[in-house]
């Protein structure tokens, strides 16, 4: 992606992806991913959730990805590993990465998230699924943690602000 360019650029040039490649990538962040979730973030509080329902919770998690093939492999990392090291079960949510879906594919994973009363939600996603995502959550009424790996500055001045402040950035391959 081309730090600098919003949301209109990314729709212009959809469905080219910016950046590094997926492929292994994916499974890099979904190992990482599960290392931070059972070392930081297991088995506590959702004490970074938007509302003080979810805050009181221990927290459960949820992760949103692109089914494609080129792009999925991280979620599957992830809940294998956090099964395997600490216990935790993380859910599995994907969606098809075509801009022009995304928006309606948001509003039904936010809803589902929300009935479920996931309280973290991890983000393995293009980077306008973020924006979203985080509107669909808050139309919900739906305020969790976020978690999220690569967000340009660009687009996430983009998200919902009130969604962004439950949200953490982690770089998973440090």
């Amino acid at each position: 992606f081309v730090p600098g360019n919003g949301l209109s650029s990314y729709q212009s040039n959809q469905p080219y992806r910016y950046g590094m490649p997926a492929g292994a990538v994916n499974e890099i962040q979904g190992a990482g991913l599960a290392s931070f979730v059972c070392q930081r973030l297991a088995n506590m509080k959702a004490i970074f959730a938007g509302s003080a329902a979810l805050r009181d919770r221990t927290r459960s998690f949820a992760v949103v990805e692109p089914e494609e093939p080129e792009y999925a492999g991280g979620s599957a990392v992830l809940a294998r590993e956090a099964k395997a090291q600490c216990g935790v079960s993380v859910k599995v949510y994907q969606y098809n990465d075509d801009v022009s879906s995304e928006p309606t594919e948001a509003a039904q994973i936010a809803d589902e998230m929300a009935a479920n009363r996931d309280t973290t939600v991890i983000m393995l996603t293009d980077p306008v699924m973020v924006q979203y995502m985080t509107a669909s959550a808050a139309t919900a009424d739906y305020f969790p943690e976020w978690l999220y790996t690569v967000l340009p500055n660009s687009l996430a001045r983009e998200a919902n602000s009130t969604e962004m402040k439950s949200a953490m950035e982690l770089n998973p391959w440090e």
